[in-house]
């Protein structure tokens, strides 16, 4: 831009807001243009062209997750999010926190918005996502707004048992 920013300007609380919103990709970064007389900014629109209720599958792959005792696969917790029609990106911010989460940890809005530099609403916006396909559990007597990730969600033909006696 050829200037120096002043102080409190706002740039970098404008771009560290985008980076925090939940449709945010690098692409969508604000831009800031100048010249002797004229001052820009582009914010781009974080929601134009994202799906509502869109159900596509999404390339993850067949990464294994240890929960307890047993052997998790990823999709299955993302065909529980296709199910309940959650987006893309949505899905994708729920694997990341479900990969970063320590196994049996429980956690609340907080947790998710420091694992994914969210902001409290939009880590609201995943507890929903992740309720609303049922792979979250409400703990008692922790406090209110504590989950932890539910073993429910597995189906049984995606657990493997060995020696099986009969």
């Amino acid at each position: 831009m050829n200037f120096m920013e002043r102080r409190g300007s706002g740039f970098k609380k404008i771009k560290g807001d985008y980076r925090k919103e939940v449709n945010y990709k690098e692409s969508l970064e604000p831009q800031f243009y100048s010249d002797n007389k004229s001052f820009w900014v582009t914010l781009y629109n974080l929601n134009y062209d994202v799906p509502i209720e869109k159900k596509e599958k999404v390339a993850i792959g067949d990464e294994k997750v240890a929960i307890g005792d047993e052997k998790v696969t990823i999709e299955s917790i993302n065909r529980k999010c296709e199910n309940a029609g959650i987006t893309n990106i949505m899905r994708e911010h729920i694997i990341e926190f479900y990969q970063l989460a320590r196994e049996g940890q429980i956690f609340g809005r907080k947790d998710i918005a420091d694992y994914l530099n969210f902001s409290y609403a939009n880590a609201g916006k995943v507890i929903t996502a992740m309720k609303k396909a049922e792979i979250i559990t409400t703990v008692e007597g922790k406090g209110k707004g504590k989950y932890l990730f539910s073993n429910t969600f597995i189906s049984f033909d995606e657990i493997k048992v060995d020696n099986v006696n009969h």
